[in-house]
């Protein structure tokens, strides 16, 4: 139970963190999509139950910031023990092209066009659902892979246009170090 306690207390620092930051709340405005209001989109979390640290993560810290946002269509899969989820999480990273070199151990899909691998910091994941209809990209995966003591992020965007004749498309792949200031930005 001390572990438990120690664990969620690493991970709410975050969210203190964003309530000095935010004013404790979110615009209730952040929408990842023109088409589909918040509470409408789907936010879908693949992870596993088995592990004390995602489940905390997941359930106690990541749920929260996305109901405070106004999200209302979360759903949580385990794809370790769910051989159906498992099987749709691998179909759908290849539908989206995410790079092996880019997929976490939890993934959280908002919408198909915000990707979120590992434990991405919250003020990231704040900063992404901040810009709403603003967002400069159609669709952006970002991953944090590490449990704790996390010092850079790792986020890919896929061009919006299609490559002209003989061109390669090309993946802007960017590090960054969370906090204020050094995520996303409008």
């Amino acid at each position: 139970m001390a572990v438990r306690s120690r664990c969620l207390k690493q991970l709410l620092i975050p969210l203190i963190f964003l309530g000095i930051y935010s004013g404790g709340t979110l615009p209730a405005h952040a929408s990842p999509t023109l088409e589909t209001s918040v509470s409408e989109t789907p936010v879908t979390i693949y992870s596993s139950q088995a592990c004390g640290h995602c489940h905390i993560y997941v359930e106690e810290v990541v749920e929260e910031v996305l109901k405070q946002v106004g999200f209302e269509n979360i759903t949580i899969k385990d794809f370790i023990s769910d051989q159906k989820a498992r099987q749709e999480l691998v179909e759908l990273t290849q539908k989206l092209g995410i790079p092996m070199e880019l997929r976490g151990h939890l993934a959280i899909f908002i919408d198909d066009s915000i990707i979120l691998e590992g434990h991405v910091p919250i003020p990231v994941i704040t900063d992404l659902l901040r810009l709403g209809e603003k967002r400069p990209f159609e669709r952006i995966v970002v991953l944090q892979d590490e449990m704790h003591g996390a010092k850079s992020y790792k986020s890919l965007m896929p061009p919006t246009a299609a490559p002209r004749k003989n061109e390669k498309p090309i993946f802007r792949i960017g590090l960054g170090f969370p906090g204020r200031n050094q995520g996303i930005s409008s």
